[in-house]
Protein backbone atom coordinates (compact mmCIF):
# COMPACT_ATOMS: atom_id res chain seq x y z
CA UNK A 1 0.00 0.00 0.00
CA UNK A 2 1.10 3.86 -0.46
CA UNK A 3 -0.26 5.82 1.47
CA UNK A 4 0.35 9.68 0.63
CA UNK A 5 -1.25 12.93 1.84
CA UNK A 6 -4.10 14.47 0.32
CA UNK A 7 -2.14 17.61 -1.16
CA UNK A 8 -0.07 15.44 -3.00
CA UNK A 9 -3.04 13.47 -4.39
CA UNK A 10 -4.29 16.95 -5.49
CA UNK A 11 -0.63 18.14 -6.83
CA UNK A 12 0.68 15.24 -8.61
CA UNK A 13 -2.52 12.82 -9.50
CA UNK A 14 -5.18 15.68 -10.51
CA UNK A 15 -3.24 18.49 -10.88
CA UNK A 16 -3.07 22.49 -10.41
CA UNK A 17 -4.32 23.38 -14.36
CA UNK A 18 -7.20 20.84 -13.69
CA UNK A 19 -7.89 21.78 -9.83
CA UNK A 20 -7.95 26.04 -10.94
CA UNK A 21 -10.44 24.52 -14.03
CA UNK A 22 -12.79 23.90 -11.12
CA UNK A 23 -12.67 27.60 -9.83
CA UNK A 24 -16.61 28.81 -9.90
CA UNK A 25 -15.41 32.05 -7.44
CA UNK A 26 -12.08 32.56 -7.17
CA UNK A 27 -11.04 33.78 -3.50
CA UNK A 28 -9.84 37.71 -4.75
CA UNK A 29 -8.79 39.82 -2.30
CA UNK A 30 -8.78 37.08 0.43
CA UNK A 31 -5.81 37.00 2.41
CA UNK A 32 -5.11 33.29 3.32
CA UNK A 33 -2.02 32.64 6.70
CA UNK A 34 -0.58 29.10 5.94
CA UNK A 35 0.07 27.09 8.65
CA UNK A 36 2.44 23.75 7.30
CA UNK A 37 2.19 22.12 10.38
CA UNK A 38 5.19 19.78 11.50
CA UNK A 39 3.87 16.20 9.92
CA UNK A 40 3.33 17.54 6.42
CA UNK A 41 6.75 18.25 5.84
CA UNK A 42 8.82 16.26 8.27
CA UNK A 43 10.33 13.91 8.31
CA UNK A 44 10.91 15.01 5.00
CA UNK A 45 12.94 11.66 3.85
CA UNK A 46 9.67 9.64 4.67
CA UNK A 47 7.19 12.43 3.99
CA UNK A 48 8.59 13.71 0.75
CA UNK A 49 5.96 16.08 -0.27
CA UNK A 50 7.58 19.48 -0.41
CA UNK A 51 11.23 20.91 0.24
CA UNK A 52 11.30 21.06 4.28
CA UNK A 53 12.58 24.26 4.54
CA UNK A 54 10.77 26.54 1.77
CA UNK A 55 8.10 24.88 1.25
CA UNK A 56 5.45 25.99 -1.56
CA UNK A 57 2.62 23.56 -1.97
CA UNK A 58 0.30 24.82 0.51
CA UNK A 59 0.72 28.53 -1.31
CA UNK A 60 0.50 27.28 -4.91
CA UNK A 61 -3.02 25.44 -3.76
CA UNK A 62 -3.84 28.47 -2.32
CA UNK A 63 -2.92 30.32 -5.49
CA UNK A 64 -5.68 27.87 -7.58
CA UNK A 65 -8.75 29.31 -5.25
CA UNK A 66 -7.92 33.29 -6.31
CA UNK A 67 -6.75 34.05 -2.86
CA UNK A 68 -3.39 35.74 -1.45
CA UNK A 69 -1.67 33.06 0.31
CA UNK A 70 0.76 34.59 3.03
CA UNK A 71 3.56 33.01 5.11
CA UNK A 72 3.51 34.63 8.22
CA UNK A 73 6.78 34.06 10.37
CA UNK A 74 6.27 31.31 11.84
CA UNK A 75 4.31 29.51 9.18
CA UNK A 76 6.75 26.49 9.18
CA UNK A 77 6.17 25.92 13.61
CA UNK A 78 4.91 23.17 15.12
CA UNK A 79 1.19 24.27 16.81
CA UNK A 80 2.30 22.72 19.90
CA UNK A 81 -0.45 20.42 20.71
CA UNK A 82 2.12 17.38 21.22
CA UNK A 83 4.20 19.02 23.77
CA UNK A 84 3.86 17.04 27.23
CA UNK A 85 3.18 20.18 29.73
CA UNK A 86 0.38 21.97 29.44
CA UNK A 87 1.83 25.49 29.66
CA UNK A 88 3.56 25.13 26.37
CA UNK A 89 1.24 24.54 23.60
CA UNK A 90 -0.88 27.75 24.64
CA UNK A 91 2.35 29.91 25.02
CA UNK A 92 3.87 28.61 21.41
CA UNK A 93 0.10 28.66 19.96
CA UNK A 94 0.28 32.61 21.39
CA UNK A 95 3.37 33.22 19.82
CA UNK A 96 2.23 31.80 16.53
CA UNK A 97 -1.15 33.55 16.27
CA UNK A 98 0.91 36.53 16.92
CA UNK A 99 2.79 36.43 13.44
CA UNK A 100 -0.22 35.07 11.78
CA UNK A 101 -1.99 38.30 13.25
CA UNK A 102 0.60 40.67 12.23
CA UNK A 103 0.12 39.80 8.70
CA UNK A 104 -3.73 40.73 9.08
CA UNK A 105 -5.26 37.44 7.05
CA UNK A 106 -9.05 36.66 6.99
CA UNK A 107 -8.59 33.23 7.82
CA UNK A 108 -5.70 30.53 8.46
CA UNK A 109 -5.47 27.31 6.04
CA UNK A 110 -3.74 24.36 6.98
CA UNK A 111 -4.59 20.32 6.31
CA UNK A 112 -3.51 18.80 9.88
CA UNK A 113 -6.25 17.80 11.89
CA UNK A 114 -4.25 18.11 15.18
CA UNK A 115 -3.22 21.81 14.08
CA UNK A 116 -7.22 22.69 13.17
CA UNK A 117 -7.58 21.48 16.93
CA UNK A 118 -5.14 24.13 18.14
CA UNK A 119 -6.33 26.85 15.99
CA UNK A 120 -9.59 26.67 16.69
CA UNK A 121 -10.30 25.37 20.12
CA UNK A 122 -6.53 26.48 21.20
CA UNK A 123 -7.05 30.02 20.18
CA UNK A 124 -10.25 30.65 22.62
CA UNK A 125 -7.99 28.70 25.48
CA UNK A 126 -5.54 31.13 24.30
CA UNK A 127 -7.09 34.52 24.02
CA UNK A 128 -8.90 33.75 27.95
CA UNK A 129 -5.33 32.70 29.06
CA UNK A 130 -3.77 35.91 27.81
CA UNK A 131 -6.55 38.31 27.08
CA UNK A 132 -5.64 38.37 23.96
CA UNK A 133 -8.18 37.98 21.25
CA UNK A 134 -6.41 37.21 17.49
CA UNK A 135 -9.62 35.98 16.46
CA UNK A 136 -8.05 34.14 12.95
CA UNK A 137 -10.32 31.35 11.70
CA UNK A 138 -8.72 28.29 10.73
CA UNK A 139 -10.14 26.27 8.20
CA UNK A 140 -8.71 23.13 6.06
CA UNK A 141 -7.77 23.68 2.50
CA UNK A 142 -10.32 21.52 1.11
CA UNK A 143 -13.20 23.82 2.80
CA UNK A 144 -11.59 26.63 1.08
CA UNK A 145 -10.72 24.81 -2.21
CA UNK A 146 -14.85 23.33 -1.88
CA UNK A 147 -16.12 26.84 -1.33
CA UNK A 148 -13.89 28.46 -4.36
CA UNK A 149 -15.66 25.29 -6.47
CA UNK A 150 -19.07 26.75 -5.69
CA UNK A 151 -20.11 24.49 -2.43
CA UNK A 152 -22.54 26.62 -0.37
CA UNK A 153 -21.24 28.02 3.24
CA UNK A 154 -23.82 26.40 5.14
CA UNK A 155 -22.37 22.67 3.79
CA UNK A 156 -19.01 23.25 5.01
CA UNK A 157 -18.85 22.42 8.39
CA UNK A 158 -18.17 25.76 9.49
CA UNK A 159 -20.94 25.77 12.08
CA UNK A 160 -19.08 23.26 13.78
CA UNK A 161 -16.18 25.20 14.62
CA UNK A 162 -15.75 28.03 17.55
CA UNK A 163 -14.02 30.96 15.00
CA UNK A 164 -16.05 31.11 11.75
CA UNK A 165 -14.92 32.38 7.95
CA UNK A 166 -16.87 35.46 7.69
CA UNK A 167 -17.25 35.83 3.49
Amino acid sequence: INVRHLVTLLRDDIGMEKIKSTIKYPMQDVKVAIHYGCHLLKPSEVMNVDDPVIPKILQELIEITGATPINHQEYLLCCGKACQTEDVPETMMRDLLKTVHDEEPEILCLVCPTCFGQFDYGQVKVAKQFNEDFHTPAIYYMQLLAFAQGVPYEKLGFERQRLKPEW
